[in-house]
Formats: structure tokens, C-alpha cells, sequence
């Protein structure tokens, strides 16, 4: 049972890991402002959803 657990925690372990090395791969200025457009309207739609209409 603690050898499954143990096995299981590095697993878990090494998938993290493998995200951080992934999110951490610098990017171009351009994708970033690319990146960040997308997040501002993509808020910008969801404030507009979610406000009562007059």
C-alpha cells in the first residue's frame, strides 16, 4: 500500500514539474500582447453577459 502511495505522489511529482517547465518556455512580445488581447475581451464578454440589461 505505501509503495502505490509513494509511486503515486512521484507521479504526481514529475506531471507538475513537467507543467512548470511547459508554462515557464518564454514567449515572443508579440504572442504575449496576442495572449493578453484575447484575455481582455474574453473578459470583456463574460463582464457583458453577466450585467443586467436595462
Amino acid at each position: 500500500m505505501a509503495g502505490a502511495v509513494i509511486a503515486k505522489l512521484e507521479h504526481v511529482k514529475e506531471f507538475i514539474a513537467q507543467k512548470r517547465r511547459k508554462f515557464a518556455s518564454p514567449i515572443s512580445p508579440e504572442a504575449a500582447a496576442v495572449r493578453t488581447i484575447r484575455n481582455l475581451r474574453s473578459f470583456q464578454y463574460i463582464i457583458s453577459l453577466s450585467l443586467p440589461l436595462p
